[in-house]
């Protein structure tokens, strides 16, 4: 007990170890109480022990913890990594297909050209056939149309060379003269020569040789004409761009489809239906109009009343003029 008061008074560090060190060398200090001391520092050796323990534990605890936490962080890392790795997969997969159905695309695209290109082909052979057909078929038409008559000169010419060939054929036998042309040229040249300073009685008979052939022709070219049906001349202007010329030329072909029966006329447009109607009205109420000025002071005169005219009745005269003109070219077409 006195070394417990010792150990527990105010007395310094050092004094209390020496006096503790003094009592328990004291032979007054009974086995009890030494056994006690020794017990107590046992006791708090096991208690410092145990929390040494308790603090190892808790220590080892926290390590598992930060190590369970280690392998957490490391297992969702690899599972953020195994992601990673499947979503470049994916997007490889998808950059495949894309490219595949690209160069699917591509290949349709390049066939289909290539079909294009072989059916134009095949269009143009089979256009190149029919063309070569019609060019044929229009050859064989045209061949049936008699050869232009001859003028005057020309009927003449031919006369003077059956008759002079002889003296322009040279040495060699043929018609090629020494500066490399032929002999013809000459006999050309001599031909004019005296057609020019022939007389018109002498001239005569060659302008009724070729009157008469040129009559001829008329009748033949004529009946060659009226031979081709409305699909050869439609060939022959596909193959030659134009129609053969109707007997007499174009401008007789339209005078004779301007007087052939049942023609209802072409319509020439909605002001002259207009001044159709009202001419008699305006020569009547200017009766000292007379000459070239009335024909003038006409026209002035129906221009000014049709300027004038409302736009309803100039749009009656306009439905009235396509009309006639649709009646006109249907008929025509009934002419072909």
């Amino acid at each position: 007990m006195a070394l417990n008061i010792v150990r527990s008074t105010g007395i310094p560090a050092i004094a209390r170890a020496n006096a503790v060190r003094a009592f328990s060398s004291s032979p007054a200090v009974s086995m009890a109480a030494r056994a006690a001391a020794v017990g107590k520092t046992s006791t708090a050796a096991a208690e410092k022990k145990k929390a040494d323990a308790a603090q190892l534990k808790e220590k080892a605890k926290a390590h598992a913890a930060k190590e369970k936490e280690k392998e957490k962080a490391k297992a969702a890392a690899a599972k953020e990594k195994e992601k990673v790795k499947a979503a470049a997969a994916k997007q490889k997969e998808k950059e495949k297909a894309k490219a595949a159905k690209q160069k699917e695309k591509e290949k349709g695209i390049v066939d289909a050209e290539k079909k294009k290109l072989a059916d134009a082909r095949a269009k143009e052979k089979a256009t190149s056939v029919k063309e070569k057909e019609d060019r044929s078929t229009v050859k064989a038409l045209l061949a049936a149309a008699p050869k232009r008559p001859a003028t005057p000169y020309l009927v003449y010419f031919t006369e003077f060379w059956s008759t002079n060939k002889g003296t322009y054929k040279t040495a060699e036998g043929n018609y090629k003269n020494t500066a490399g042309g032929t002999t013809l040229t000459e006999a050309v040249k001599d031909a004019s020569a005296k057609w020019l300073v022939m007389s018109e009685a002498e001239q005569a008979k060659y302008r009724e040789a070729a009157s008469d052939a040129a009559a001829k022709y008329a009748r033949d070219y004529r009946r060659f004409y009226e031979s081709l049906t409305p699909e050869n001349l439609k060939l022959i202007a596909k193959v030659q761009g134009k129609e053969p010329a109707p007997p007499g030329g174009r401008r007789a072909a339209k005078l004779e489809l301007r007087n052939r029966p049942g023609n209802p006329g072409k319509p020439s447009g909605a002001y002259f239906m207009f001044l159709k109607d009202k001419r008699a009205e305006i020569e009547a109420a200017n009766p000292n109009w007379t000459g070239n000025e009335r024909m003038l002071k006409l026209s002035r005169a129906a221009g000014d009343m049709w300027r004038n005219l409302p736009q309803a009745d100039k749009d009656a005269y306009k439905e009235k003029n396509a009309v006639a003109k649709e009646a006109y070219d249907a008929w025509v077409k009934t002419q072909e």
